[in-house]
């Protein structure tokens, strides 16, 4: 049904597409009821709220979509629990939180946005704290950083947002010393640069 539903978002039939994931996230409850301890069928049922979640809040449905996160956050939660030393698992903990994070923004719920999107990057630092190598790790902290700038600069803190940002754009140039030619780190570069104009303009 994931498959099927993928190919409707694809086309557009955001309606369809709900129809087969939310068809898909009832076969894996049923699954997951009868094996509640397997760790692999719990991360895929919280893969199809996701999917869930996502196509809700296409239609619009925030409230869905909030349900759908959240529920997908506390298996992810769990998961991270039980395995504390995967980094796999913390991860997913951390994409939830930005999820989240993003609904909430969009409806102008700054303190529950903010508060999700630190939690994200918290797991992002600690991750990159124990694999300095891992670049995946750095440019999530650069995503997470601009996201907590966009709140702060929504709620009048045009001086902590223009941390965030010079953070994150620095971290960035980093980045795109090691690999010049790399083009989403010269895109996530033009983002900053942005970012760190519009908190400057913000404050005169």
């Amino acid at each position: 049904r994931d498959r099927i539903g993928e190919v409707l978002r694809t086309r557009g039939d955001k309606s369809g597409a709900l129809q087969e994931f939310r068809s898909a996230l009832a076969l894996r409850e049923a699954i997951v009821a009868t094996d509640p301890t397997n760790p692999r069928r719990q991360r895929d049922l919280s893969l199809s709220h996701d999917r869930v979640g996502d196509m809700a809040l296409a239609q619009g449905d925030t409230d869905a979509a909030l349900a759908s996160y959240r529920a997908s956050l506390a298996i992810r939660e769990a998961l991270a629990t039980g395995d504390p030393n995967s980094a796999s698992r913390q991860r997913d903990v951390s994409f939830s939180h930005s999820s989240l994070g993003n609904v909430l923004f969009t409806l102008d719920d700054k303190r529950g946005a903010l508060e999700h999107f630190r939690k994200a990057l918290a797991i992002f630092e600690s991750l990159a704290a124990k694999d300095p190598a891992n670049i995946d790790w750095k440019r999530s902290i650069a995503v997470m950083e601009n996201k907590v700038g966009d709140v702060l600069l929504a709620q009048g803190e045009t001086a902590e947002a223009l941390a965030q940002y010079r953070a994150s754009l620095e971290l960035v140039d980093v980045l795109r010393a090691k690999d010049p030619t790399n083009t989403d780190w010269q895109a996530d570069a033009a983002t900053g640069y942005e970012k760190v104009g519009d908190a400057l303009f913000a404050r005169h």
